[in-house]
């Protein structure tokens, strides 16, 4: 589970908005308070977003005979191996969240 979140709004109103209303009402899961904070991000507080000018993002298909084919083959697995594994873990606390909500009630 992510411990922090940067979200972009369309303009500053809309990010003002958002985090008076989270300053000021409670952020509830399964009928549960969660401490969530929120503050307008400050130059310099996340490294590498937004992303540089000069940095591009390349996207292209790889031939089965280029030397990184097998690079990228075991990335994608490794990403997907990754994924079940967080959504596996999401369920589990579900479970457990909801275990602990019925027994507090």
């Amino acid at each position: 589970m992510g411990r922090a979140a940067l979200v972009e709004m369309q303009n500053a109103d809309e990010a003002r908005t958002i985090i008076y209303e989270i300053r000021n009402s409670p952020f509830m899961i399964s009928s549960m308070p969660r401490p969530v904070r929120a503050r307008p991000a400050v130059v310099g507080m996340f490294d590498d977003r937004p992303r540089k000018p000069d940095r591009t993002i390349m996207c292209y298909w790889l031939k089965s005979n280029d030397p990184d084919f097998e690079v990228a083959t075991k990335m994608k697995r490794i990403v997907r191996n990754h994924a079940k594994e967080a959504n596996f873990l999401l369920k589990r606390q579900l479970e457990e969240e909801e275990q602990l909500a019925i027994e507090q009630s």
